[in-house]
């Protein structure tokens, strides 16, 4: 995975020898929290996120320009998300923590203002990200065994956004901005079965989705 996250690397500061091709990096340290949900069944109820975490996103990206006003984005990114979970059974209260960890493709399309003020302009992101898990861990629980023992490979993100962007030099610029990227997919894999007091399985059919709002830092140039 490693070299993996080195070629595409490599391959991204190729393409900006095209003058319309411009290359940024991206740093975003930020919340990380989840929506859990399930069915009440056999004394399995009260589904709730537990708590939020300091996350980040990181990585190289590239802005293909069109006009002074709008620019496809592109790159690569590692991606760190916080899961907490807590919910009531009937053999007591379980909470517990996870970290998952992406590798992660974003599209989205960054418009831009005229100058507001001198050399600054104001923008506004929207787009995706097709996220691929590369790690995932269980931090915390009050179980013999985590609730879940295996998590979905792949998820997708809604990203939404808005910053400014000040002029540092003739081909330098420095972005600062806030976004909040939704989770779409349920990361859920595999669980632990989950019984009642009289042994019998119950599926409450649980779900979770992760999200991130986090605070963007970027270069380009």
């Amino acid at each position: 995975m490693k070299k993996a996250f080195l070629l595409c690397c490599i391959l991204l500061l190729s393409i900006t020898s095209y003058s319309q091709v411009k290359l940024g990096l991206k740093f975003a340290p930020g919340f990380s929290f989840n929506r859990f949900t399930g069915e009440d069944q056999n004394g399995y109820s009260s589904y709730k996120k537990n708590g939020i975490g300091l996350r980040f996103i990181a990585g190289p990206e590239v802005y293909f320009l069109m006009g002074d006003n709008a620019a496809l984005v592109t790159g690569i990114w590692f991606s760190s998300r916080r899961v907490g979970l807590k919910y009531h059974t009937p053999f007591g209260d379980v909470k517990e923590t996870y970290n998952l960890q992406y590798v992660s493709l974003p599209l989205y399309l960054k418009l831009y203002t005229n100058e507001v003020a001198t050399d600054m302009k104001v923008y506004f992101n929207v787009g995706g990200t097709f996220d691929v898990k590369v790690k995932d861990n269980n931090i915390k629980t009050n179980l013999a065994t985590p609730s879940i023992t295996k998590w979905k490979p792949i998820d997708a993100m809604i990203t939404l956004g808005t910053g400014i962007q000040l002029q540092m030099g003739e081909s330098t610029y420095l972005l600062a901005g806030i976004s909040y990227n939704r989770g779409l997919v349920n990361t859920i894999g595999n669980k632990t079965k989950f019984t009642d007091i009289n042994g019998n399985n119950v599926d409450p059919k649980i779900k979770v989705n992760t999200d991130l709002l986090l605070l963007d830092i970027g270069l380009r140039f």
